[in-house]
């Protein structure tokens, strides 16, 4: 694939993890179009969704492996840990500690900054 190609690919994964973040849902169209053959069970909904922004969110998929900082999170494609008889991707997720005067100072509602303190590597097998 070129690297066009890929940043396009890329830009068109954020977008989609923009979404997911944007309507606070891990089931991003809805309602999904009459379309869709998505198999889905609309009574549960109220599961998909999350009340809070989380510092990670792991979304994987088929799609091509990706990584990137939508608003105050990170979303992470690792890709398929194995793709027939072959090795696939996986990511290592460091997340580097608080300051400690950051600790002492912090109150239980402060941002933790945790996309800050994190280095993903998207790693072959």
């Amino acid at each position: 694939m070129s690297r066009r190609a890929q940043a396009r690919d890329q830009h068109r994964l954020l977008r989609l993890s923009e979404q997911v973040v944007d309507q606070r849902s891990f089931y991003p169209l809805f309602p999904p179009p009459p379309s869709s053959e998505a198999p889905i069970d609309l009574r549960y909904r109220k599961q998909f969704q999350f009340e809070q922004t989380p510092d990670i969110i792991l979304l994987p998929s088929v799609l091509n492996r990706f990584c990137g900082r939508v608003k105050d999170s990170i979303v992470i494609n690792p890709g398929q840990l194995c793709k027939g008889e072959s090795g696939g991707t996986f990511a290592h997720i460091t997340i580097l500690p608080l300051h400690c005067e950051k600790i002492d100072n912090a109150v239980d509602n402060s941002p933790r900054a945790v996309p800050d303190r994190t280095f993903v590597e998207i790693k072959r097998i």
